[in-house]
């Protein structure tokens, strides 16, 4: 590279480099700026070459998400993907048992769209009658375990 560029970059003695030049710390910085332009175009082609892949969340209400998704994806020509669905706790739990806990949860949307699952109280397990109004169960881990508003959940629907 020296001889290419007609300069020192590095001051030698014998085959040991001792310092670099003034001009080398110039040349320096030109190649880390290359080196950081190189991982950008691996960057952008790794993004264009992963357009296929990924995810996508869409915010709907449980009307469209009912009725107008499927309908979508059926004028495409596709199914739904059957991934869990995921939502967020409106209000802490808590979880005494060591088991998986399936609590009700009625679905409600805030001012800005989003779905949160409302917690439902019960009287234990087969209380139906706790069940009435309610759109699913949401499984969380099992405990001890306090989970905070804002905890994100599997849904199962009914």
């Amino acid at each position: 590279l020296e001889e290419e560029l007609g300069i020192e970059i590095f001051v030698r003695h014998g085959k040991r480099i001792r310092r670099v030049t003034e001009p080398g710390q110039q040349v320096l910085g030109a190649i880390d700026v290359i080196l950081r332009e190189v991982a950008n175009l691996r960057r952008i082609g790794d993004e264009f070459s992963k357009q296929d892949s990924g995810t996508l969340s869409i915010a709907t209400t449980h009307t469209q998400a009912r009725y107008v998704l499927p309908a979508l994806y059926a004028a495409m020509g596709e199914t739904p993907p059957r991934a869990p669905e995921r939502i967020a706790l409106a209000a802490e739990v808590e979880v005494r048992a060591a088991l998986a806990f399936y609590m009700p949860v009625k679905i409600m949307i805030d001012d800005w769209g989003r779905p949160w699952a409302e917690p439902r109280t019960t009287n234990g397990s087969g209380d139906y009658a706790a069940l009435t109004g309610t759109d699913g169960v949401v499984e969380l881990p099992p405990g001890p375990h306090t989970h905070p508003k804002g905890f994100v959940a599997r849904l199962h629907r009914w």
